[in-house]
């Protein structure tokens, strides 16, 4: 399961739908997975929780099985652009997990599908 968490400034007033659509396309562009597995929730900050009144910052955190330093750099720089069509500036984190370590109806996933259990901690994508 794939998951990314948007904080954006509620200033900004993007819409969300066009801001989805570029981040699912930059996500499978530079990973290779499907865009359906991607989840993305979006959040909202105000100004006054900001020390600097002006800035246009997203915090993105990215929850996803292991990738290749190639791939990061290509993710980094498609979110980066995704982002720059609403003059904001991201800070991306990107939090990497092998499938063990996730549960979801109390199942662990490598228990609850084998082709999951069969993959190793870096996630094999095809060239």
């Amino acid at each position: 399961m794939l998951w990314m968490e948007v904080v954006l400034p509620a200033v900004a007033q993007i819409p969300r739908e066009q801001l989805l659509a570029r981040i699912q396309r930059e996500f499978v562009d530079a990973t290779g997975f499907e865009d359906e597995k991607l989840y993305v929730r979006f959040s909202e900050y105000g100004q006054d929780d900001l020390i600097e009144s002006d800035a246009r910052i997203a915090h993105v955190v990215l929850y996803c099985p292991r990738l290749r330093f190639d791939v990061k750099r290509s993710l980094a720089s498609g979110l980066t652009a995704a982002f720059a069509d609403h003059e904001i500036k991201p800070l991306i984190h990107i939090f990497e997990f092998p499938y063990e370590n996730i549960a979801v109806d109390g199942t662990l996933l490598t228990d609850a599908d084998d082709e999951l259990a069969s993959r190793p901690f870096y996630y094999v994508i095809p060239h």
